[in-house]
């Protein structure tokens, strides 16, 4: 059974009438709330929504608050705010005392250089090092070398010769010797003064058809190094003089 009450027209009413028209209770009614009031409460206010009109734009929390299940936060000032057990979501700028920081819209990293301190890593294996150029200002010692195995082989060269021998060239029978075979020869030289075509060749044949080199008039001949020690035959195809020269 509900519980009488009078409402604010000192008529006989029942709290859920009163919950439920907007009715409401005056200061001086003394009112004692029974299991089926505090039901009928339950029932008038269930599904209903509360509007707080009354509470001030900003609000200073000392200390820190504790939430335990999911809240929306538009903008909001945080000093020390312990989120447990649920997720946030923040719409707008989240605000750290007074510097506002965006979580949605971070500034670009501004070009540049930048040094985080000290960096201490570990390389192994091979690292190619390319170094286009260096210059060294003072001294720079170097310590002890690996030690060189293996074979080092040097360039060498022949020694000059000591002994010259000049000899005239004047035939016009076919492979006539022009020099002979020499060992120890170093340097074979032919210069054509005469007006006939000279026809040279290595080895001990030689005619005017089947050689290997032709001076003519005023022409200058060195025989390749490979070819200096061995026979050279030469012939005139008409009356001329060559000038030979030996160095060995």
């Amino acid at each position: 059974m509900a519980l009488s009450i009078l409402d604010g027209n000192q008529s006989a009413t029942t709290l859920s009438t009163i919950l439920s028209s907007g009715q409401h209770i005056t200061a001086h009614t003394v009112v004692s709330l029974g299991t089926q009031a505090i039901t009928d409460m339950r029932s008038a206010v269930s599904g209903s929504v509360v509007s707080i009109s009354n509470f001030p734009s900003s609000q200073t929390i000392a200390g820190s608050v504790t939430i335990g299940n999911s809240i929306t936060i538009g903008s909001c000032v945080t000093h020390g705010v312990t989120i447990a057990n649920s997720s946030v979501t923040v719409n707008g700028s989240f605000f750290q005392a007074t510097q506002p920081v965006s979580l949605t819209t971070l500034p670009a990293l501004v070009a540049g250089t930048a040094q985080i301190g000290s960096v201490t890593a570990s390389i192994s294996g091979t690292v190619p090092v390319s170094i286009s150029s260096v210059t060294v200002g003072n001294s720079v010692t170097i310590g002890s070398l690996p030690a060189i195995s293996g074979t080092v082989t040097a360039n060498t060269f022949a020694l000059q010769g000591t002994a010259v021998t000049t000899s005239n060239f004047t035939s016009t029978t076919a492979s006539t010797v022009l020099a002979s075979y020499n060992a120890t020869r170093e340097v074979l030289t032919i210069f054509n003064e005469g007006a006939g075509n000279l026809h040279i060749c290595a080895g001990a044949t030689c005619t005017t058809i089947a050689y290997q080199v032709r001076l003519s008039a005023g022409d200058y001949y060195e025989v390749p190094n490979h070819q200096t020690t061995i026979t050279h035959s030469a012939v005139f195809a008409t009356a001329g003089t060559a000038r030979v020269t030996q160095v060995s």
